[in-house]
């Protein structure tokens, strides 16, 4: 794997752990928690590779063309509780992507990018769905 698809792991890494602020070769979303199932635009900017969204979504879709390399990665809220309490901790999102019919899907692990097989429109959406909806962050970088 080439140094800038490690770099742009390392920044999606990065920026969905806090550890960058979204600004420079990042474009940003913001939503407020949905009443319903609602999807978010992906659109990267010319000049730009990551598309990051803070907020509540129950998927995001954008186009992508054949052979791009792309990213994604995602943090949520999630409720915990015991009885007597309760608090939120971020958890990581299972991230999955859908270009077609049912059996087209990919599930993103362990940060490595994957290659677009066809021009057109893709789904990303995400588990467990205990999360679905929840605030969160939502990062996707295509090179």
């Amino acid at each position: 794997m080439n140094r800038r698809v490690w770099t742009m792991v390392g920044v999606a890494a990065a920026i969905v752990g806090g550890g960058v602020p979204a600004t420079g070769a990042l474009a940003q979303s913001a939503l407020s928690a949905p009443s319903r199932l609602s999807t978010v635009r992906i659109a990267i900017p010319r000049g730009q590779v990551c598309f990051r969204h803070e907020g509540a979504a129950t998927h995001l879709a954008g186009n992508f063309r054949r052979g791009q390399r792309i990213v994604a990665t995602s943090t949520g809220d999630a409720m915990n509780g015991e009885g007597r309490s309760e608090w939120t901790t971020t958890q990581a999102r299972g991230v999955y992507v859908n270009w077609g019919g049912d059996d087209d899907q990919f599930a993103f692990e362990g940060g490595e990018p994957w290659v677009a097989p066809v021009t057109g429109r893709y789904t990303f959406s995400y588990s467990p769905t205990a999360l679905l909806g929840g605030r969160g962050v939502f990062i996707v970088c295509a090179f």
